[in-house]
């Protein structure tokens, strides 16, 4: 495939970079975590290529990815995975999925790397646009409804037979519940989280009953 104008003029200027300024040799970012060893010249958000140093920065190839990004790439492979997982929930699920009742090549997941992946999630602590969160509230709006006449059980009745099953298998509350005394890998609930849960449930169920009225 032939180059443009602006690539050739592009691949000038990283090699006016290197010639001038060496290779990149470190990571300019500050919140850095190290994961790789490779180094670019990143163009910073808002220049334009041109020959200065000024306009770049030194950044790992991890970083460098990461900063690159944009909401709509973001979207885009988010949407792209969605409907990949949707065309082939067959191939990938239960015992069709590659990985069933395998280890990954380094093993399982530790505590403490399970803890690294969630603090080095690019998501963690971000929130969705209220723009876009509006467009999937109207989207799931009637969904997810399972009230009234929306419930597949309305105006059917429980036999006593399995009423009695449902008795035998719902009793697990206190000592009987298989996580009684024991805390998630969160630690216990807080008093505090305790009242967020209950006013988030709270909160829902009365949202559900005034959309029905």
């Amino acid at each position: 495939m032939k180059m443009n104008d602006l690539q050739e003029y592009n691949l000038a200027v990283h090699s006016w970079l290197r010639a001038k300024h060496g290779k990149a040799n470190k990571c300019e970012n500050k919140k850095c975590n190290h994961k790789s060893e490779c180094y670019d010249w990143a163009l910073i958000k808002g220049k334009e290529y041109d020959f200065k140093r000024s306009n770049f920065k030194m950044l790992c190839r991890s970083c460098h990815k990461l900063y690159d990004i944009t909401e709509e790439s973001k979207l885009k492979m988010s949407e792209s995975r969605k409907e990949y997982c949707k065309n082939n929930k067959d191939l990938i699920s239960g015992e069709n999925g590659s990985m069933f009742g395998k280890e990954n090549k380094w093993g399982k997941h530790t505590e403490e790397s399970k803890l690294k992946m969630s603090e080095n999630n690019y998501n963690r602590g971000k929130h969705l646009p209220k723009e876009y969160r509006k467009k999937i509230s109207e989207s799931n709006k009637g969904k997810h409804d399972h009230t009234g006449k929306n419930n597949p059980m309305y105006g059917i009745k429980h036999t006593e037979e399995s009423k009695k099953k449902i008795s035998e298998n719902c009793n697990n509350s206190g000592k009987d519940n298989p996580m009684c005394g024991k805390e998630n890998r969160w630690g216990k609930h807080t008093e505090e989280s305790k009242l967020k849960m209950s006013f988030a449930r709270k909160k829902y169920w009365n949202k559900l009953k005034s959309s029905n009225k």
